[in-house]
């Protein structure tokens, strides 16, 4: 990346909290959980740069939606996501939590209007 790109600030306009678990935080809530995995978590995880199709770049969220299910799961990985966003230094973010809309959550949501709420502080 140029220097003049690498300049430019960071605008985040819209985060996903299911798309953006640690690998190394899903391999942990995983075997919490007694999930076991096929392959490390990263290949599970991390969709290639060219997917071929949104139905296959969706596969690369069901792991983690799957661990995702308790609340210290989601409050760990909320906050995870605003400690990574504060070390990229993104002037604004909206984090999503679209783990909360899965059709096998079992998660009961709590807080305001059911976000999960964490602060980098």
């Amino acid at each position: 990346m140029s220097t003049s790109t690498t300049r430019i600030p960071r605008y985040e306009l819209h985060c996903h909290l299911d798309g953006s678990v640690r690998p190394d935080t899903v391999a942990d809530l995983a075997r919490e959980q007694g999930i076991t995995l096929e392959r490390p978590a990263r290949d599970l995880v991390v969709a290639p740069a060219h997917c071929g199709s949104l139905t296959t770049f969706l596969t690369y969220i069901d792991l983690p939606l799957q661990v995702l299910q308790t609340p210290d799961a989601l409050t760990r990985t909320a906050r995870e996501l605003v400690e990574d966003q504060r070390a990229r230094g993104p002037r604004t973010g909206e984090r999503s939590p679209g783990v909360l809309q899965h059709p096998k959550r079992v998660v009961q949501a709590g807080g305001r209007d059911g976000y999960v709420t964490c602060s980098a502080d």
